[in-house]
């Protein structure tokens, strides 16, 4: 890591960081995320799927009696293929869940860090054979039909939707979003939480500032198998927090500031998380 990253500012600079700035208290006694008893929805949209793990969705719900866009997050069930190397989705599920209790009871959530947590379901009726209840909207693809031969009920997590905030990247990356976004990170961390996938796909940001970090399915929290004491786990939190802000400081700003002279980035992070628009390619250039 070199001594000092510079950025489009000449009178901005940024020293790497010798610490992370955290307060790590002990483990406390985290209430689970509720069961939704009563919750309807319509899917708006599929985001995104994996055949064995889960799908993401947009749907206008009905939590508790209040009608609201959300995210809803499927997970499958069902065991995967022997040769599926990666988390299943139960896996995925347990992890996500017990990820956003902690985040809940250390007021991320309540703080609007991270989005809010509504709660998770099931659907005790699951029979693919006649038809996956609810309906997608009109004149939308059918969302069940990654599902369709599930035997088990997939299991349902409904998140806080953002409409006006976009994925971290060439656009919208300053060193102000850069810095709030460490500082979230700290906040994670102090929840007991490990990140494990801190890149711009899971960092959202809207026009006025704001920053919020989603996706909680591959994280670490503590007390862990992987991390058995406080100490090990400082280390592991300092280690994703350099990470980070190299990835911000030494990798995306200074790549930034080559293209918008007309360059292409020199940095393997730069290229994978600032030309992933294909309306920027007109900027790129050797």
């Amino acid at each position: 890591m070199s001594a000092r990253a510079s950025t489009e500012d000449p009178g901005l600079t940024c020293v790497p960081p010798t610490h992370e700035p955290i307060n790590l208290l002990p483990p406390q006694i985290v209430t689970p995320i509720p069961r939704l008893s009563h919750v309807s929805f319509d899917i708006v949209e599929c985001i995104k799927h994996s055949r064995h793990q889960d799908g993401v969705f947009r749907v206008r719900a009905n939590i508790n009696g209040r009608r609201q866009d959300a995210i809803l997050k499927l997970f499958h069930l069902d065991d995967p293929p022997r040769d599926f190397r990666w988390k299943t989705g139960k896996d995925l599920f347990d992890t996500e869940r017990r990820a956003y209790a902690n985040l809940i009871h250390y007021n991320l959530c309540d703080d609007g860090l991270v989005p809010q947590c509504y709660g998770f379901a099931d659907f005790p009726n699951w029979n693919p054979a006649i038809g996956c209840p609810p309906n997608p909207m009109p004149n939308q693809p059918d969302p069940w039909k990654f599902f369709r031969d599930d035997v088990k009920s997939p299991m349902a997590l409904f998140l806080e939707y953002f409409p006006d905030m976009e994925h971290l990247g060439f656009y919208n990356f300053t060193a102000d979003a850069a810095n709030i976004t460490l500082s979230i990170l700290t906040r994670i961390h102090e929840a007991h939480i490990l990140h494990y996938d801190f890149v711009p796909r899971n960092i959202l940001v809207s026009s006025s500032g704001r920053v919020v970090v989603v996706d909680f399915g591959d994280v670490v929290i503590h007390p862990d198998d992987t991390a058995v004491y406080v100490g090990e786990i400082s280390q592991f939190m300092y280690g994703e927090y350099a990470d980070a802000w190299s990835m911000f400081f030494e990798h995306m700003m200074p790549d930034i500031a080559r293209m918008r002279q007309g360059k292409a980035p020199e940095t393997l992070l730069g290229r994978r998380w600032l030309t992933t628009d294909q309306d920027m390619s007109w900027m790129i250039e050797e």
